[in-house]
């Protein structure tokens, strides 16, 4: 029964943070009731592109999947032409003194219903400019127009082998969402927009070019974010300036949480597979003993935000070893004493770890019989120190008692 105990508590310590992780309701930021109707909730962005078109206009595209480019080609100009002719009792409330505004429009297939919300902002200041004695007001401020589908797919969502793997998209494939977003400097610029179907198409086929298998097999572990700007005219040849430059095309290794391109080369995501090593000290019993571990780590990307952070979540296999010391007062000599242990541990880089230990070699008394150890690794800073406090069964799990290590690096 003893063992049976310490084995359930043991495995309900090293689940406890990887089950928090899996909770996606967690990962997706709830906005406010209004904003509800009119914005795509975060975790069901899989796919967050950019498109640069004539006249500083550009397009941000947000989706489940890359299939809805298809679906955004063969529709959206029929979407538009809706919009304007639902707008139409609104326009001279439109009407703006320089200032600009932002309209929402909502379609839901399943309710059968539209919305829509305005949005009117007033100009910072007036602004004139006089050319040759000719002086004419401005507007600097671009309006947006953002265009929420709810919709049934024409097109499946994922290739056929993707679909029987990904249940999370099984509920979707009758029923999704996607969102545009059209930055103009004058709202009807949207439907100018639309009929050209040469610059549009071809900015739609080079993002869904570029996508790679991952992102087209199972968008939600492997999201992406791509910016396409043909009218891009930067020669930086520097690596580093080139992150910053804009440039004609570039696709990043995760989701953008910025529009501010300068901001996105700072997204690295990668899984990465390392070795490392700590240091430090710990209590054995009632000694304190020198520490050291050495392990392989595998540092795995979510891709997510939870907690308005990124998670890499982290697997490691590693030795520990407690190093008491023996001394002999016939010739004032002292005798090394190291206590082994295998240890296996999982967490979140950002919070806590959790794991296990298996003492393979004792030495000195201190650890007798079969010898188990549970952990948790609490980080006091961000790198360079933490703290493990210990729960460790000894003696064939006859004896319990708690331990306390404090690592380095």
């Amino acid at each position: 029964m003893k063992k049976m105990i310490a084995a359930a508590m043991l495995m309900a310590m090293a689940v406890t943070t990887h089950a928090q992780d899996n909770d996606d309701r967690d990962a997706v930021h709830m906005p406010t009731t209004t904003e509800r109707n009119f914005a795509m909730l975060s975790g069901y962005v899989n796919i967050r592109d950019y498109a640069y078109l004539p006249n500083k206009a550009f397009v941000k595209f947000e989706l489940n999947n890359v299939a809805q480019y298809e679906e955004i080609k063969n529709g959206l100009d029929t979407i538009v032409a809706a919009l304007l002719h639902d707008i139409a009792f609104y326009k001279d409330s439109l009407k703006s003194d320089g200032g600009n505004v932002w309209i929402d429009y909502a379609i839901d297939e399943k309710l059968g219903v539209k919305k829509l919300r305005f949005k009117k902002y007033p100009p910072d200041g007036d602004i004139f400019v006089n050319k040759k004695g000719d002086v004419a007001k401005l507007k600097i401020e671009q309006d947006t127009v953002r265009i929420l589908v709810r919709h049934y797919p024409l097109v499946p969502a994922l290739p056929d082998n993707a679909r029987r793997r990904e249940k999370n998209y099984q509920r979707l494939e009758h029923y999704q969402v996607y969102q545009v977003t059209f930055c103009v400097n004058s709202y009807e610029d949207v439907a100018r927009i639309t009929a050209d179907k040469q610059s549009l198409w071809h900015a739609i086929d080079t993002l869904v070019a570029t996508k790679k298998e991952g992102t087209v097999n199972r968008p939600y572990k492997f999201p992406s974010s791509s910016r396409y700007n043909p009218y891009a005219t930067s020669t930086v040849k520097d690596k580093y300036l080139a992150s910053f430059a804009d440039v004609r095309f570039k696709r990043y290794p995760g989701l953008v949480t910025t529009d501010d391109g300068r901001a996105w080369n700072a997204l690295k995501r990668a899984d990465e597979f390392t070795m490392n090593a700590n240091f430090g000290i710990g209590l054995m019993r009632n000694v304190l003993a020198p520490y050291a571990e050495l392990g392989f780590e595998l540092s795995r990307s979510n891709g997510r935000m939870f907690n308005n952070k990124y998670q890499r979540f982290r697997y490691r296999v590693y030795g520990s070893c407690y190093f008491a010391f023996e001394h002999n007062a016939a010739d004032n000599s002292y005798k090394t004493l190291p206590n082994w242990f295998v240890n296996a541990d999982l967490g979140d880089n950002n919070d806590l770890f959790a794991g296990v230990g298996y003492m393979v070699k004792g030495n000195g008394g201190y650890f007798t019989g079969t010898t188990v150890k549970a952990f948790m690794n609490v980080r006091l800073l961000k790198k360079g120190l933490t703290l493990s406090p210990e729960l460790i069964f000894t003696n064939d799990f006859k004896q319990v008692f708690p331990g306390l290590t404090l690592k380095v690096f």
